[in-house]
């Protein structure tokens, strides 16, 4: 069985083992719960958005950074209704074979 949790967890710990080397800053609350800042106060950058971007399909999806006239994004998925829909909901119209 599919487990959205278990492979955005692997991927999770992976931006938190390189956090410098990603400009992302990981930090805990009072509760415990970690947090981690790919870009509010922390620099962020391509690598640590694309690895977020990962983890926002659960683990079940590429991600690719085409630097073009501008920078765009490529996302492959296998399990499009568990990494898209049944990670989080994004709110991204989606298009079946289309390019933009």
């Amino acid at each position: 069985m599919l487990s959205v949790n278990d492979k955005a967890l692997t991927l999770v710990k992976k931006m938190i083992e390189n956090d410098e080397d990603l400009g992302v800053s990981v930090f805990s609350l009072d509760n415990g719960t970690s947090v981690i800042d790919a870009g509010v106060k922390s620099r962020g950058g391509y690598r640590a958005g694309k690895l977020l971007s990962e983890i926002c399909l659960g683990g079940l999806g590429a991600v690719s950074i085409l630097m073009q006239n501008r920078p765009r994004i490529h996302v492959q998925v296998d399990h499009a209704p568990v990494s898209c829909l049944g990670s989080q909901y994004t709110g991204w119209s989606r298009k079946l074979g289309c390019e933009s």
